[in-house]
């Protein structure tokens, strides 16, 4: 749920925000929405047996209406997998930016939210190796030179990604 912080909105010294109830019922309102729009879209792919695409960059929208999640960087998948194994447990470095991102109401926990460095390449001119390393705090000299391998990570998890590699988080590797 997104709001602007507004006059509806206050802090207290503890860092809580509160919600002035005519915001909360709009927020309860557009929660509503999205879980209807959630039914809406299960009936009707169970129904006429359809499967959707749906492109966004709002993940709070993707843990609602998708079964599996295909994270893009540069026109690459970087990491797939279920829905809840990706969102709740990213590897991929872009992937945690994203999640980081997304708003929540309830109180940050860790290290916030990651700002990724630099400007996005070009698509029409993408940099050797793993086209995320020139924005990447993990990239090393085998990023900047070799387009990473898919690694799988267990039940249909899946990352392109070096560091990930180093951290162990591997449970085989594939092409």
């Amino acid at each position: 749920i997104l709001a602007q912080p507004n006059e509806a909105m206050f802090h207290n010294n503890l860092g809580n925000v509160y919600l002035h109830k005519s915001l909360y019922q709009d927020a309860v309102r557009h929660y509503r929405k999205a879980i209807n729009l959630k039914l809406d879209a299960a009936d009707t792919r169970y129904n006429l047996g359809l499967a959707y695409l749906f492109i966004t960059h709002n993940l709070a929208v993707v843990d609602y209406l998708a079964h599996e999640v295909a994270v893009m960087y540069l026109g690459r998948i970087v990491e797939h997998g279920a829905a809840g194994d990706v969102l709740r447990s990213p590897r991929h470095p872009y992937t945690l930016a994203l999640v980081s991102a997304v708003p929540r109401i309830e109180p940050q926990t860790g290290p916030g939210i990651i700002r990724l460095a630099g400007d996005q390449p070009s698509p029409l001119n993408p940099p050797d190796g793993c086209h995320f390393h020139p924005r990447c705090s993990h990239a090393s000299a085998v990023c900047r030179q070799t387009y990473p391998d898919r690694t799988d990570l267990g039940d249909g998890h899946w990352v392109r990604c070096h560091w990930v590699v180093g951290q162990g988080f591997s449970a085989g590797r594939e092409s």
